[in-house]
């Protein structure tokens, strides 16, 4: 899907959990929450800034076992506690300025010596 695209459906993630709304909303809401819990099995959040405001950033680093960094961050686009967060997900630096596409390459797509 492209930026601006109308007639594309929104991507949409939904799981039931045995947990209250506002527990659930604290776990993706609370820097300290995401920090043991977000990023793929045997990652690391070293560090994470929360800004939790429409426009805001959730800004965060994430260590991989083989020892590499991600920088990653969320703009915030609609914030209805606890029913709705709407956020936009980019690579960044670690100044949370946007990744060049160019620069991020697959690893299935990178030429090996």
């Amino acid at each position: 899907m492209s930026a601006g695209d109308d007639n594309e459906p929104p991507f949409t993630i939904s799981h039931v959990m045995n947990a209250s709304r506002e527990k659930v909303w604290d776990a993706w809401t609370v820097a300290n929450h995401l920090l043991r819990w977000f990023g793929p099995k045997g990652s690391t959040m070293l560090q994470a800034k929360m800004d939790l405001r429409v426009g805001g950033m959730f800004h965060y680093c994430m260590s991989h076992p083989d020892g590499r960094e991600m920088w990653g961050r969320w703009v915030f686009r609609t914030i209805n506690q606890p029913d709705t967060l709407e956020f936009i997900s980019s690579f960044s630096n670690s100044s949370g300025e946007l990744t060049p596409r160019d620069r991020v390459v697959p690893e299935s797509r990178r030429t090996r010596p």
